[in-house]
């Protein structure tokens, strides 16, 4: 219940970030908020939780969504 919840709050500040950005950093939000999405919706079909593509490159791709909410908010 936990993991859902925390995958919620990052795929929240990621539409978010994707919302407010403007231009290239728009595309790479959404390129950043497509990709967990399709690496979920495989994992509902095909692999494990305890696979690479999730236990590794999931993680990566939500810490770059958190990065792009976070520098959205501290520049100015």
């Amino acid at each position: 219940m936990s993991l859902l919840a925390w995958l919620g709050l990052m795929l929240r500040r990621g539409v978010r970030a994707w919302r407010s950005a403007d231009g290239l950093a728009q595309q790479h939000a959404g390129l950043f908020l497509a990709a967990p999405m399709a690496i979920l919706t495989s994992g509902l079909f095909s692999f494990s939780y305890r696979s690479k593509p999730f236990s590794i490159y999931l993680f990566i791709l939500l810490a770059a969504l958190a990065f792009l909410d976070q520098s959205r908010r501290t520049l100015p």
